[in-house]
């Protein structure tokens, strides 16, 4: 049981999780014809400049304990020691695969911005606006992250309560 356990978080996790960083991603085109360097660096930038790779390490790090409480609540005989092992496995590996996932987003960037368009952007992330933005964006999403869980929370009872009152009214079978 406990093998099965792992190996459903596993997949759970790793179906949306980005492909990692050997594999090579497919070359970076706009209009069908290879960018130039400089233009792929421009997108690589924002990446650096924005701090992707820190935001999605932070992304991480508060989904993996979400995920463990899931692997715990299906299957109690999981040791604590397991699930401390799989967390620090899946974390290894997940932001291990980052940089092959920011080079894949750099070029999503590729095609649909252009370069002076990057290079606009580049300038407001290290405006002084663009800088505090980005000072500010970490506790803006871990805010955001509590208040989504609260919402999901109370969608999830009021769906709960419909189905429930449609139960007894008899309009629902088991």
């Amino acid at each position: 049981m406990i093998r099965t356990t792992i190996v459903a978080a596993f997949l759970v996790l790793t179906a949306a999780v980005p492909a990692c960083a050997e594999d090579a991603p497919p070359p970076c085109t706009r209009d069908g014809a290879p960018v130039s360097a400089d233009y792929l660096q421009a997108a690589r930038d924002i990446m650096i400049t924005t701090k992707a790779s820190d935001r999605m390490t932070m992304l991480v790090d508060a989904l993996l304990p979400q995920l463990m409480e899931m692997v715990r609540n299906s299957d109690n005989t999981v040791s604590p020691e397991v699930l401390d092992e799989m967390r620090a496995a899946l974390r290894e590996e997940i932001v291990k695969s980052i940089p092959g996932l920011l080079d894949m987003q750099a070029c999503l960037y590729v095609h649909h911005f252009t370069k002076d368009d990057l290079e606009a952007m580049l300038a407001f992330y290290r405006s002084p606006i663009g800088v505090k933005v980005l000072a500010e964006m970490p506790g803006i999403m871990q805010e955001g992250m509590g208040l989504g869980q609260a919402w999901g929370q109370r969608a999830g009872m009021a769906a709960m309560q419909h189905v429930l009152e449609k139960y007894r009214k008899g309009e629902l079978k088991t």
